[in-house]
Formats: structure tokens, C-alpha cells, sequence
């Protein structure tokens, strides 16, 4: 298995785990699963194009991710703090 296979099995692997599945990866990449699932498996890789559209699911699924979490935070720190605000009345 050369590095580009194994990066490219990773990275299918990754975006489907972050979309819902292999099934939600097809879809939105406009492929069959039975594609996406061969990717994943290293049995074919994806050409350049699609690989870069896989990695761009990726970048984007992450920062939804990000800004999710930051948004949890901010929520738990106004919950804290309204939580000391009645405590103290």
C-alpha cells in the first residue's frame, strides 16, 4: 500500500464518519457508495479532484464542528453564570 492509497483510505474514511456515512458521502460528492466504500477500502483511490472535494468536506465538517463547540462553551459559561446571578438573590 503506497502513502497516497493509505492517505486517500483515510481520508474517505474521515469525511464519511463526519457526514453520516459512506451512503451521505456518495451523496454529496455525487458518487455511488459502492465507490465511496471501495475508496475507503483501498481497492480503487479517488482521482485528484474528487480526493481535493473529499478534503474540502473535511475543512468543512471540521469548522462546523469547531463552531459548535465554541458556541457550547459560551453557553455553559452564561449558564454558569446565571446559575451564581440566582444563587446570589
Amino acid at each position: 500500500m503506497t502513502l497516497g492509497t493509505s492517505f486517500s483510505m483515510c481520508s474517505v474514511g474521515h469525511a464519511a464518519e463526519l457526514v453520516g456515512g459512506y451512503e451521505a458521502l456518495g451523496q454529496r460528492l455525487g458518487v455511488r457508495t459502492e465507490q465511496v466504500m471501495d475508496w475507503s477500502l483501498g481497492l480503487v483511490s479517488p482521482n485528484t479532484a474528487t480526493l481535493l472535494f473529499v478534503l474540502d468536506v473535511i475543512m468543512q465538517e471540521t469548522q462546523k464542528l469547531s463552531r459548535a463547540a465554541v458556541a457550547f462553551e459560551l453557553a455553559g459559561q452564561v449558564l454558569a453564570k446565571a446559575r451564581r446571578t440566582s444563587k446570589a438573590t
